[in-house]
């Protein structure tokens, strides 16, 4: 229930509690709309965002680190100008709506102690950030507008400022919401509720429905209905201060769906009314210190495991719960900005990959065509020969000519050009057939290479649909800048080339973090070998940063490729002569090795790792899929591009869709 009052108020609570008393030691503007303050107090120091983007607004303390541009934004410069060194005196919420003020003691330019509010509005796509001088009068603002969407509130820099306007009935207020249900005489409950209670969101609404025992109730509503309703209404006024708050995040299979200031029974999937469905029990887990802002577990893991180490499990739906409001809502927001970063990206790439799949297909439709025709050229040789042969019965000024096939004595009708000799139709002819002959040897040279370059989109293509961290879009990325489909990044920041992905019309690559379940790997960590395939001082392969999966089965090392980047540096920098190459046949999919170290390699080893190439391919949950599986001394790079291999001498194992958890 993201920006619901009832949330909002908890946040500014714990943030108030933690920031008051601190300093502002830095303001950064990594995104358009987006603010992040580092605040240092009781000797610990915080990172709190900002965001009055239109699809997430917040405010919460995080662990985030985004990517800054080289040259600040306005906007930031003046925050820098009067709120860096500035103290917090306070954090709340402003009129009793989804406005929150952070109150602080700054200098003006004669170094006179001020008064100063850095105001948010989250209001959804009419979300802003205000810097407020002592007397409300706007000094900036981070979208600037000459008038509201209401009309009635300038918001241009030394115009008074007023909060929106809200007509609706304040949570808190007995009477009126006594006033409101008892007045109502038709209609449902919930969709009532919800819009005419200010700042309660429709979970908030349903949950408190739903505790009143009015989940599925229409009006009218009798006095003791509506006093059951204002009883949990005030409950959750007081949630702050009440052991009943319990902030956790639901996952559904890994994937965040909302955060909660405290357990929403309603959609708990054994309730057959709730949005969430029946598919699972929820479970629960523990996540985060006991006090303050520490660290935390990102999320539950995913994809879930069943107990025998097989994928597909049953729909899951999982809570983690966390000590503080403000870590459940970074967890929530980070990891829901990485899914949508992926996504973009992913939309992107398949973007431009969709573009010369289709142009790749038009050459191949036009060399299949070119050699169909060429394979017709026989008869306009004919042609010509007969016209020679018989070239007395030819005359000018004529379309056609009956003449003698030689090969079995029958009559053929032979076309001619009116404005040409018999000689020069039959040069006409002999040229058009030497033409067509041509073009059918080119063509075909043409279609091997087109075929081989449509095998390898779609083998990226694939490794698009596998790609699960920011790392692999960027590898996929500089391989397709590298066959001059987009053009190479040049860097920069989100709000200007969006973290320095994409540099094409209409594309784009947000930051965010790493995936929750991979790392990227730590080349300290593996020895100094430099990536050539060898071992450093801890026998450890090196991986110059390439962030392969990798997984320990029964003592035997194995690493699997999740793009062609990775797959081409598994198999050609650091596998072996003697380790055991896997890849998927007839699906496009990423390749695995099995570290050997000079021993023999059990059957249920390469079962294991076959199990892994079908995960990291196509066919993705799919069983009894063939496996090829050789020594890598066996496998030769393909001239069609990265991550394409030809091999020999080789055996073949089915195989189920098997995920080995990551190890080291």
């Amino acid at each position: 229930m993201p920006n619901d009052l009832i949330t909002l108020n908890v946040l500014t609570l714990e943030l108030n509690d933690i920031l008051a008393g601190g300093k502002i030691d830095k303001i950064t503007q990594p995104e358009r709309n987006t603010v992040t303050l580092s605040v240092r107090n009781n000797a610990k120091n915080y990172t709190l965002l900002l965001s009055c983007a239109p699809g997430m607004p917040r405010i919460h303390l995080t662990r985030q680190k985004k990517e800054n541009p080289k040259n600040a934004p306005a906007f930031c410069m003046l925050l820098r100008k009067y709120l860096e060194r500035s103290a917090i005196r306070s954090v709340s919420l402003l009129g009793g709506d989804r406005i929150i003020a952070l109150i602080c003691e700054g200098k003006n330019e004669l170094y006179d102690p001020v008064n100063l509010s850095l105001v948010l509005e989250l209001m959804s796509r009419h979300s802003n950030i205000f810097l407020l001088s002592g007397e409300s009068r706007i000094l900036g603002t981070a979208k600037p507008a000459f008038l509201s969407d209401d009309n009635e509130r300038l918001l241009i820099a030394g115009a008074p400022y007023s909060p929106p306007k809200n007509g609706k009935t304040a949570l808190d207020d007995a009477d009126g919401i006594r006033k409101l249900l008892l007045s109502r005489d038709s209609g449902g409950f919930r969709p009532f509720f919800a819009g005419n209670i200010g700042g309660v969101s429709k979970e908030t609404a349903d949950e408190i429905a739903f505790r009143a025992g009015l989940f599925d109730a229409e009006f009218p509503i009798d006095g003791k209905r509506a006093e059951s309703v204002i009883s949990v209404a005030k409950e959750f006024c007081f949630l702050a201060d009440s052991e009943k708050k319990s902030p956790r995040v639901l996952f559904k299979n890994g994937v965040p769906v909302d955060f909660f200031v405290t357990e929403y029974r309603h959609l708990n999937p054994s309730n057959p009314r709730a949005p969430y469905g029946r598919q699972a029990d929820l479970s629960e887990t523990e996540s985060g210190s006991n006090t303050g802002f520490g660290l935390y577990a990102a999320a539950p893991k995913t994809p879930n495991y069943a107990s025998d180490g097989s994928l597909n499990p049953p729909v899951r739906w999982e809570y983690a719960r966390f000590a503080a409001l403000n870590e459940a809502a970074d967890c929530f927001y980070t990891e829901k900005e990485r899914l949508d970063s992926a996504e973009r990206k992913a939309r992107v790439l398949n973007g431009v990959l969709a573009r010369s799949i289709s142009k790749v297909q038009k050459k191949i439709a036009d060399d299949k065509n070119n050699i169909f025709l060429s394979e017709n050229a026989e008869k306009f040789k004919k042609y010509g020969e007969l016209i020679l042969n018989d070239i007395y019965r030819a005359r000018k000024n004529t379309d056609a000519v009956i003449l003698t096939d030689y090969e079995n004595g029958k009559n053929i009708s032979v076309p001619l050009s009116p404005e040409l000799t018999p000689a020069e139709n039959a040069a006409a002819y002999f040229k058009k057939y030497s033409k067509l002959k041509r073009t059918g040897e080119n063509a075909k040279k043409n279609l091997a290479q087109n075929s081989a370059e449509l095998e390898y989109l779609l083998s990226v293509r694939a490794t698009v649909e596998l790609a699960e961290s920011p790392a692999h879009f960027s590898e996929i990325e500089s391989e397709l800048a590298e066959r001059g489909l987009i053009k190479p990044s040049r860097g920069g920041s989100e709000n200007r080339n969006h973290g320095g992905g994409i540099n094409a019309s209409n594309q784009r690559k947000d930051g965010g973090g790493s995936g929750k379940c991979y790392r990227a790997i730590d080349e300290k960590s593996r020895g100094n070998g430099g990536g050539d395939g060898k071992s450093g001082k801890n026998g450890a392969r090196n991986h110059k940063g390439i962030d392969l999966y990798e997984c320990e089965y029964v003592g035997f090392k194995i690493y699997a490729g999740r793009n062609n980047v990775q797959s081409d540096y598994a198999t050609f920098s650091l596998a072996k002569g003697g380790d055991i190459w896997l890849h998927v046949k007839n699906y496009h999919g990423g390749h695995v090795i099995i570290a050997a170290e000079g021993r023999a390699v059990p059957d249920s080893v390469i079962a294991a790792a076959a199990g892994l190439a079908v995960y990291f391919s196509q066919a993705r949950g799919s069983s009894k899929i063939p496996v090829d599986y050789t020594e890598r001394r066996n496998v030769k790079r393909s001239p069609a591009g990265k991550g394409t291999a030809v091999y020999s001498d080789f055996k073949t194992v089915l195989a189920d869709s098997f995920l080995i958890k990551r190890s080291f």
